[in-house]
């Protein structure tokens, strides 16, 4: 079985689904059934396209695994493991890692309990801060009015809020009271003073003068009574003292009601690692419960690249943590897999603690089984941590054969005796593992162990086969025999190498035996200064091949150069490969160092090579080189590679320029689409769309309330298309507002707006606004074709004095009377008292 996925690595925002192909090969014999599933994620979050599937020998079939993160996830390296198992006989398990990034996005959110206030002098507004981003915020709020005669003030002045955290702050509004008239109506907004424009929310003060109209109205009918008129002015005020007095204990219940229990000054620090190699672990998810409720994380964050987590902003008291990666099983501090068996961490007011550190995948298992098929005795069998080549050899001499060798990290090893019987104790699980068997003459076997956590496997069989295939000869050149040539015979993954001798009489000659029968062999020779060959020999049961006479052609040229895409951007990992007639060298990039670097040495000169460029998500390339005597080296063969995918980006704005944040852009052919929406910041109305297949599509921009727009596109691979659209505004409702008798503009009335289908009295609006300072108001944004109920109350939080049915139309404006577009003359006349 073998197996690729692409993209094993993705950039995901939460609330959007990541997209991960898995392709799956039978390199079986038989038909297979295979298995597939995702540990280290929750399984709520993962939808597999085709979860069972099964192949014939020697084909392959792919599916798509969705994952879809939560919105309220943080920001942070997510690690996850894709396993495959095999459901025919003899069974075998093989896994791929892979890992979704969350960056980091700011987004806040400000509402205001209540939105308008009744009070005098001074008055208290809760502000409720809800930090929406996947990563934590430091801030501070500052509020404003037009007049700038509002002195505010916030407590606490400095806030942190972790992802998805809440927190109720008070602001104190004070300003000059005014003696005599009627109340003052003084408009405000709160803002957020480091996350730019945007984050704000707005509010209204109503100001009670000292004497009100009916005090004086009083005063007057009662001038006689000057006492009796002070004991009602001086009940008035306990009144009014009681109020604020109410209103301040109200708004500390509400804010002590809301504020997290775990808001506070102190902070959990640690790092998880591996108990096999003790090498750090990333993307573990650590999630931090108060013990009063272990079923719902107070918080959770991602370890980092070192394998380090923190939490900050906590109260002092007990905390339990749990520790949850991909492949591992879940493991709660200081140590253990259940909640009940946890030991709580003790956090005192202010403390910073750190050392708080688990090892993980600590469970000791036993593995155990039984080697069949030839004689046992004497057979080295090792379990090791898992490598692309497990085995590696030890060079043959003219005494003594080549022998192949574990070539991981050995966890364990043993002897086998005649009854062919194995068994490691003190196994640490979960883990996945090789067991290696090898003795001399027979085939190496090679087989994957994968370990759940906590859980013993027994009764594996490995079959021994024979292993006694010979192949021997010479290595020459022009100039005669050749010796210390390297020979590296391949059969499957298992490699053996040894090199020609050098002492007379022998030059040239070497044996490579050990090798499995029956079976295909890549026979490889090269030396310095020579170009390499690559020979298929095939041996049948026990054969020994003998005189083979390999000729070495002078190879001193060589093909170098730097892989870039047009960006300028060098390009590790990108396979490099040369032909020349029957001879292929290969190699790869550098992904380190000098990246995007290759050369390919010891090449024939003179000869004309084809260099094939190829990468999985680039578009592949071939070029033509002639070495000959004047230029055996070419040192410039560069490539520049675009994407097999192609982007589309733009911006979406309305007629006067400014962008649309949240309309949606949608790209679609046949079965395929892709869909985003726009960004609301930094830059309003911007999208993008990456790896987008190469083809014609259907390009839709749509807005809620607003007329669609469609056209054709057509994108090619490496491709970046900018398209820019303007879209109709969104649907509105708008109307003046003025006196029943004067007809003069009435500022300050409430509007209030419900769908017609369900309201009802005592429903909270859908929107609320106030007219300015013309009378004037509008609604926008509204869904579209939609029946809307609009009420309009003043002075506002009173009763309404009447109220509007009015159907909305796709990207117009209407009048909330009576629907129609001609707003220039759209009157609500009400009677205003006193």
């Amino acid at each position: 079985m073998r197996l690729s996925v692409n993209p094993s690595r993705q950039n995901t925002e939460p609330g959007q689904e990541a997209t991960f192909t898995l392709e799956v090969t039978n390199t079986s014999s038989v038909i297979s059934g295979h298995q597939i599933r995702v540990l280290g994620l929750d399984p709520t979050w993962v939808q597999i396209d085709d979860p069972t599937i099964s192949l014939f020998p020697d084909t392959s079939t792919s599916t798509t695994i969705h994952i879809n993160l939560p919105v309220t996830l943080p920001s942070g390296t997510r690690q996850f493991v894709i396993e495959v198992e095999s459901l025919t006989p003899p069974t075998e398990t093989d896994q791929v890692r892979c890992e979704i990034v969350i960056p980091e996005r700011t987004q806040m959110r400000l509402s205001l309990d209540p939105p308008t206030t009744t009070a005098g002098k001074e008055a208290r507004v809760g502000v409720l801060v809800d930090n929406r981003g996947t990563g934590e915020v430091s801030t501070s709020l500052t509020g404003s009015d037009e007049p700038e005669q509002i002195a505010f003030s916030f407590e606490p002045a400095n806030l942190s809020l972790q992802p998805g955290e809440k927190l109720l702050v008070s602001a104190i509004l004070r300003a000059k009271r005014p003696w005599l008239g009627s109340p003052k109506l003084r408009s405000f907004q709160i803002a957020t003073t480091s996350l730019g424009e945007g984050v704000i929310a707005q509010g209204s003060w109503v100001q009670n003068p000292r004497l009100s109209r009916g005090v004086l109205a009083l005063l007057g009918l009662v001038v006689a009574g000057t006492i009796f008129a002070a004991v009602i002015a001086g009940s008035l005020s306990q009144v009014v003292d009681r109020s604020n007095a109410n209103s301040t204990l109200a708004l500390q219940v509400a804010q002590a009601a809301q504020t997290k229990a775990v808001t506070g000054t102190g902070s959990i620090a640690g790092t998880v690692d591996l108990a096999t190699s003790h090498a750090p672990v990333s993307g573990v998810t650590v999630d931090l419960y108060q013990p009063s409720n272990l079923t719902s994380p107070a918080a959770s964050v991602a370890t980092t690249a070192q394998g380090t987590y923190r939490f900050s902003n906590l109260a002092a008291g007990s905390y339990d943590l749990s520790y949850t990666g991909a492949g591992f099983s879940e493991l709660w501090y200081p140590g253990v897999s259940a909640s009940n068996h946890a030991k709580p961490v003790q956090l005192r007011d202010g403390q910073r603690l750190t050392g708080v550190n688990i090892s993980i995948g600590a469970l000791p298992v036993s593995v155990s089984g039984k080697v069949t098929g030839l004689p046992a005795t004497g057979a080295t069998l090792a379990l090791q941590l898992p490598t692309s080549n497990p085995l590696t050899s030890v060079s043959a001499s003219a005494t003594a054969p080549a022998s192949a060798t574990p070539n991981g990290v050995v966890v364990a090893t043993t002897t086998l005796g005649a009854d062919g019987t194995f068994s490691f104790s003190n196994v640490p699980s979960p883990e996945t593992y090789q067991l290696v068997l090898t003795k001399q003459g027979d085939a190496p076997v090679v087989q994957t162990v994968t370990l759940s956590s906590g859980v013993s496997q027994s009764g594996i069989d490995l079959v021994l086969t024979p292993g006694n295939g010979v192949i021997s000869g010479l290595v020459e050149g022009a100039q005669g025999p050749i010796g210390g040539a390297t020979i590296t015979a391949t059969v499957g993954t298992t490699t053996i190498s040894t090199v020609s001798l050098t002492n007379a009489p022998h030059v040239g000659s070497f044996t490579v035996d050990g090798l499995a029968t029956p079976s295909n062999v890549s026979l490889n020779m090269s030396a310095n200064g020579y170009a390499a060959q690559t020979l298929s020999i095939t041996l049948a049961p026990n054969q020994h091949v003998t005189g083979i006479v390999v000729n070495l052609a002078p190879g001193i040229g060589s093909i170098s150069g730097v892989v870039t895409t047009p960006t300028g951007t060098a390009q590790g990992g990108v396979i490099v490969t040369a032909t020349f007639g029957s001879h292929t060298l290969t190699t790869v990039t550098a992904s380190t160092g000098s990246i995007g670097s290759y050369t390919l040495g010891n090449l024939t000169v003179p000869g004309t090579y084809t260099v094939t460029f190829s990468r999985s998500d680039l578009l592949s390339q071939t070029v033509v080189v002639q070495l000959n005597a004047t230029t055996p080296n070419a040192i410039t063969t560069d490539a520049t590679m675009v994407a097999n995918t192609a982007t589309l980006s733009g911006v979406v704005s309305e007629s006067n320029g400014s962008g649309i944040g949240n309309a949606t852009v949608e790209l679609v052919s046949g079965s395929a689409t892709y869909s985003v929406q726009t960004a609301t910041s930094p830059t309003a109305g911007a999208y993008s769309i990456v790896g987008i297949q190469p083809g014609t599509y259907t390009l839709n921009f749509t807005r809620v309330g607003g007329l669609p727009i469609s056209s054709i596109v057509t994108l090619t691979a490496g491709e970046n298309l900018t398209k820019n659209q303007q879209l109709s505004p969104a649907a509105a409702i708008t109307a003046q507002v003025v006196e029943t008798t004067s007809g003069q503009a009435v500022a300050g009335a409430q509007i209030d707006l419900y769908l017609s289908s369900e309201y009802a009295p005592g429903a909270t609006p859908l929107a609320t606004t106030t007219t300015n300072t013309n009378g004037n108001f509008t609604l926008s944004n509204l869904q579209a074709p939609q029946s809307y109920l609009i009420t309009v109350a003043y002075p506002p939080g009173s009763a309404p004095t009447t109220s509007y049915n009015v159907t909305t139309q796709e990207g117009v404006t209407v009048c909330a009377t009576n629907g129609s577009t001609t707003t220039s003359s759209c009157q609500i006349s009400i009677q205003v008292n006193g």
